[in-house]
């Protein structure tokens, strides 16, 4: 059976010759090769040695990590000069996973030229160019997946335009119930099991913050209708 130790981590791991540092998670040394199925590609990848283990939660995407938490953990694989790291997620429903990850190459060697771009900018006082916006303009008509990204589009767009008619039908009745209890000069009535009632809201004044303060708004009516439980006759 695999041997698995855990590392100290009570101190950053400092690269000395890139002048990077990382702080991990959890840090593993495994003493002898372990698989690791990935749950989504089920790819396995066979790990010992040093292995850096970064713990994610995320409660909306069922898939694998985002790119950024890759990075984050491909960066501390680099510090530790480690040749595999997995990342632990907590996703939807509570489910846990486990995605490994190994160097690599090409991927390390884009970075590092960027750490020592940011360097030199250091020493050179060069700062960065402002960024410009990215005005490239995706095909994504050869993709795999186009035909299921362009039905998703459509029904979405179908959706909202249904959503829109259902909004403005809501807006026509609530209208035509005001009218009737503004016809029996009334605010609230009851009508079969429910109680309908007119709610004036007055909105509060909100200080400035960050966005600009607001002045008090004018009243408006909300109506409210719901069944009734005996509190009007």
């Amino acid at each position: 059976m695999a041997k698995i130790k855990v590392i100290d981590n009570s101190k950053a791991d400092l690269h000395d010759k890139y002048r990077i540092a990382s702080s991990c998670d959890l840090k593993l040394f495994l003493s002898e090769p372990i698989d690791v199925k990935c749950p989504v590609s089920d790819n396995i990848i066979t790990m010992s040695g040093v292995v850096p283990v970064e713990i994610k939660t995320d409660g909306y995407n069922k898939g694998e990590p985002h790119k950024d938490h890759e990075a984050q953990l491909r960066h501390q694989m680099i510090c530790l000069d480690a040749q595999f790291g997995i990342i632990t997620k907590l996703g939807p429903n509570l489910e846990m996973n486990m995605y490994p990850y190994e160097r690599d190459e090409e991927w390390d060697a884009d970075y590092l030229e960027n750490v020592a771009d940011f360097w030199r900018r250091v020493e050179e006082d060069d700062p960065y160019p402002d960024l410009k916006p990215n005005e490239y303009v995706a095909d994504l008509n050869e993709m795999e997946t186009s035909q299921e990204l362009l039905t998703a589009i459509e029904g979405l767009q179908n959706i909202e335009a249904q959503k829109k008619k259902q909004d403005a039908l809501i807006d026509d009745i609530k209208t035509t119930i005001k009218r009737v209890l503004r016809k029996h000069e009334c605010d609230q009535a009851v009508v079969g099991p429910y109680v309908i009632k007119i709610n004036t809201i007055q909105r509060k004044a909100t200080p400035q913050k960050i966005v600009p303060a607001k002045p008090a708004g004018e009243p408006y009516e909300r109506l409210s209708i719901k069944l009734n439980s005996g509190e009007l006759q």
